[in-house]
């Protein structure tokens, strides 16, 4: 993901296996930290990784890294394989080609681990509503075995660096877009992630509410996380 406003460094193309260049999708990413400094260490390594369903080819052989600290994005239509890459990342859809490293563990073989160190913003708002805000962020730390003092304290600690303190005992179907989709981003932070992945998270938002997404994002990158 890319700030329209950030400069694009290291850009790219990355075939879809459909072949032309508009069904093709485009990656870049800012390899130097807040100081102008070089960022080292690989977050994500991927080398000719690719994606199948049956005769369908989803992602062709895709090569890029990560590296710790930046912020790294796929851009491209529907359809050129951004999101079934990073289900990839995510461990939750299986690679059928090439190499895959998070963290400095494959996903082959460290599934599980590789979860519990991830972030994840989803495009589609999965929240609870039958629970609150701050409800919402207490139960999905449960899911990553946080100590329930410790849960209590980060999530309202999320809650108010994502501007909904006030919001804290409302119910979710009572929120605005921008809101829920700030709740979704704290959800994801909730673990302490050491790495953000997040999925188109200003869909369908007004202009004030993508400003404040995108400010938050910053926030983020600025303290030294990888999005």
């Amino acid at each position: 993901m890319q700030h329209p406003g950030n400069r694009l460094r290291g850009a790219g193309f990355i075939p879809s296996g459909a072949g032309g260049a508009s069904e093709r999708m485009l990656y870049s990413h800012d390899p130097t930290d807040s100081s102008g400094g070089t960022i080292i260490g690989d977050v994500i390594v991927a080398h000719d990784l690719e994606k199948r369903f049956e005769d369908l080819v989803a992602v062709d052989r895709i090569t890029f890294q990560v590296r710790e600290g930046e912020v790294f994005g796929f851009l491209g239509p529907n359809g050129a394989g951004k999101t079934t890459t990073m289900k990839m990342i995510q461990c939750i859809s299986p690679k059928t080609g090439g190499t895959l490293e998070v963290l400095g563990m494959d996903v082959d073989a460290h599934q599980r681990e590789i979860k519990g160190r991830l972030g994840v913003v989803p495009q589609e708002t999965n929240l609870d509503p039958d629970f609150s805000a701050y409800r919402n962020l207490l139960v999905y730390a449960r899911y990553f075995g946080i100590p329930k003092r410790e849960a209590e304290q980060r999530a309202e600690e999320l809650l108010a660096f994502m501007q909904l303190t006030e919001k804290r005992d409302v119910l979710i179907d009572k929120l605005s877009g921008g809101m829920k989709r700030r709740l979704i981003i704290a959800r994801a932070l909730i673990n302490t992630p050491e790495l953000l992945i997040l999925d188109e998270p200003t869909i369908g938002l007004d202009p004030q509410a993508r400003h404040l997404i995108w400010e938050t994002l910053r926030n983020l990158q600025a303290e030294g996380n990888t999005l």
